[in-house]
């Protein structure tokens, strides 16, 4: 199987279409061929996840597909083979580099099984991932693999479930019969605890993404986890809970170093937030690690090229990526006869020079 090494991307043009909406509620495969500037033939083609279209032609037909919302009828699906080949892969940010690794992974993993990768990103928009998810409906894709924004949103859980395709969730927790693929926040954070407790300090901050995704929550639980293992309790002023975002990142810093009392050394839980963290720590032109010492969620060359570079909790985001295309692969071989497997990969710790030892413990 010599795999098909190029993937489709939706969700990053929007077509200006309530004209045509107008004119008809019907959306035909004549009117995405139109607004793709396209062929039928090759539209059809792109439904049923043939490899030799020209990857921009791809990303324009799959675009114009979700935009204009169009469903194939009931005869256009009979006509079809019972397999598309094509795999969706549902992300809320595709920018983020950790996403990229995990989709090039898991391509590689259902390349070889002569799957097509269809990616579409959200941008965080519950509209727009409402959209992608009803993909999973219409019979244009085999199986998904999902990270949503929101894990307890209802209109999207009842989405899922009323999907008719294998899905694999990633770092994702529903409340539905599903695959997943998880990594162990809570380890790698109780170790960052440990790994400050003994560098003397005992004013450590938190901010980390909020209740609605798993990584979000699995790391404050271990945050706390690693305080009540020393015999302390975390302080509630220095816990921040909200989103994965640079903004908030750089928010909460800024107030956390502005306290009559800031705390010695910060926990960032994303690369997104560790920015936003570095940004107000340098905007305040606080040092580290002489004022502040730091640790972030998740290795990127922002770690990495950082003077000094971060002590991170990291996680092998190709081994996830593979895990995720081998979950799937699974339930694709028997989509109805395996019960849901949970598959839970370990973080590593990395300790670099953004850390300090404060030596005599200060006093909370």
């Amino acid at each position: 199987m010599g795999g098909i090494h190029h993937r489709a991307y939706i969700g990053y043009e929007r077509w200006d279409v309530d004209a045509l909406r107008r004119k008809s509620s019907k959306i035909t495969i004549k009117d995405v061929a139109s607004h793709a500037n396209v062929s039928l033939g090759t539209v059809s083609r792109v439904l049923n996840g043939n490899a030799t279209v020209n990857r921009d032609i791809a990303h324009r037909v799959s675009a114009a597909i979700v935009d204009l919302g169009f469903t194939p009828n009931a005869a256009a699906r009979s006509m079809r083979s019972n397999t598309t080949r094509t795999v969706a892969f549902i992300v809320s940010d595709i920018s983020n580099p950790l996403y990229a690794r995990i989709v090039k992974s898991a391509e590689q993993v259902l390349n070889e099984k002569g799957y097509f990768v269809l990616v579409g990103s959200t941008g965080h928009s519950h509209e727009r991932e409402l959209k992608l998810i009803s993909l999973l409906r219409t019979g244009r894709v085999d199986a998904s693999l999902l990270a949503i924004s929101d894990e307890s949103d209802p209109a999207i859980v009842e989405a899922i479930g009323e999907s008719e395709v294998p899905i694999v969730l990633l770092d994702r927790e529903m409340a539905l019969p599903l695959d997943s693929v998880l990594s162990d926040h809570r380890s790698g954070m109780r170790k960052a605890v440990a790994h400050l407790w003994q560098l003397n300090h005992r004013r450590i901050a938190l901010i980390a993404g909020g209740e609605k995704e798993r990584p979000g929550r699995e790391r404050l639980a271990g945050f706390l986890e690693g305080h009540r293992a020393l015999g302390a309790e975390a302080d509630p002023k220095l816990t921040r809970s909200g989103n994965m975002s640079e903004e908030f990142g750089f928010q909460e810093t800024y107030d956390l170093l502005m306290q009559a009392e800031p705390p010695t050394a910060i926990i960032a839980g994303s690369n997104r937030l560790l920015a936003g963290a570095i940004r107000a720590i340098r905007q305040l032109k606080v040092r580290i690690p002489d004022d502040i010492s730091l640790i972030g969620c998740d290795d990127t060359d922002l770690s990495n090229l950082l003077d000094p570079p971060v002590t991170v909790i990291s996680r092998d985001m190709d081994a996830i990526g593979r895990a995720a295309g081998l979950t799937l692969l699974r339930r694709l071989s028997d989509p109805s006869g395996l019960a849901p497997t949970k598959v839970l990969l370990p973080t590593d710790f990395i300790v670099r020079e953004s850390c300090v030892d404060l030596g005599a413990p200060r006093q909370a």
